[in-house]
């Protein structure tokens, strides 16, 4: 029998993918040169055992062979993780060894690619193994390279939507072993993750649950259009299970604070309105009086509109009118 979790997050919680424990974490910081120390948060090329990320919007070269196995000088027998959200781009014969237990994960939005001497002018081993080569061509996500991964949990799927007054983001796990938690990353492209959010597993069990995570207006997250779903085990690995693009109505406003304070502002946020078109804001009581009425342009709307509450305390309606759409919402002033 499934089971439901609602939690509402009224705040929020900023991780980085910098807290995943690892050797040391290494991300690139700007485009550039593997050799090259400024290209690296870290001060210094990459080492053994190190989390690499190269996040999105970043392009990364790979100017020198890099060495990170068994057989390298000095040796390195510790699993070195790449994770590539931007690109990594092999300049031509250059070639990349890691050890055992490593992977290269390339995400949605990212992409691995060769250089110009196709074949095996570059290379990818994996515990000496061949992972990929140039004449494989390009590379984008989700891709992953590497000893297979055995999931902490049975993944069954993820739902995003939002309405009116809440985006709420559900998934569904047949079981969990020693799986610690989930990682919830928002975007508005689908390619930039800036922000996210952990939530604790329930721990082990046999039987289907049900995740739902609640986020109301007041939180930046609502206005979030894709998130992606990462699962963590208990060696603080993290293993990518689905990105969603957010459901929503065509068109629909956030009204917030609400209740609202008599002599306060209240903000209103359209989305999905036509930038052009000119929409009529008309403010009104539960008796059909009106007390406010504010013509704004769609864009106006989208980057959102201000209104000055004067009026005695008590349920009104905000209304939003353009073209055939017409939008009601319940305001409380106090």
């Amino acid at each position: 029998m499934n089971k439901l979790i609602i939690i509402s997050v009224f705040f929020s919680i900023m991780l980085n993918s910098n807290e995943i424990v690892s050797a040391a974490v290494c991300n690139a910081v700007v485009s550039g040169n593997w050799s090259n120390p400024a290209t690296w948060s870290c001060g210094s090329q990459p080492g053994c055992g190190d989390l690499i990320i190269i996040p999105a919007g970043i392009t990364l070269s790979i100017d020198v062979h890099v060495n990170l196995d068994e057989n390298s000088t000095p040796a390195c027998s510790t699993a070195t993780i790449i994770q590539v959200y931007g690109t990594m781009d092999f300049s031509t014969g250059k070639k990349m060894y890691l050890a055992c237990g490593s992977s290269v994960e390339i995400f949605p939005g990212g992409s691995m690619n060769p250089g110009s001497g196709g074949g095996s002018s570059n290379l990818l081993y994996i515990c000496q193994t061949e992972e990929w080569k140039a004449g494989d061509g390009p590379v984008t996500g989700y891709t992953r390279f590497g000893p297979p991964v055995v999931l902490s949990l049975e993944f069954k799927g993820m739902s995003a939507k939002r309405d009116q007054r809440a985006l709420e983001v559900q998934w569904l796990t047949g079981s969990e072993a020693n799986n610690t938690g989930f990682r919830l990353e928002f975007s508005n492209d689908g390619v930039i993750w800036n922000h996210s959010l952990i939530i604790e597993s329930i721990g082990d069990h046999t039987e289907e649950y049900e995740y739902a995570v609640e986020f109301d207006q007041s939180n930046e997250f609502f206005y979030s259009k894709y998130v992606k779903l990462t699962s963590i085990d208990e060696n603080n690995h993290e293993e990518f299970l689905a990105i969603s693009k957010i459901d929503q109505p065509l068109i629909f406003f956030t009204c917030f604070p609400n209740p609202v304070l008599n002599g306060k502002k209240l903000h209103v946020h359209g989305d999905g309105l036509e930038d052009k078109l000119d929409y009529q804001l008309i403010l009104y009581n539960s008796s059909g009086k009106i007390h406010t009425v504010e013509n704004v342009s769609g864009l106006e709307l989208s980057s959102g509109k201000e209104i000055e509450i004067n009026g005695e305390s008590g349920m009104y309606f905000l209304e939003i009118k353009g073209g055939s759409q017409v939008i009601r919402e319940k305001i409380i002033i106090q």
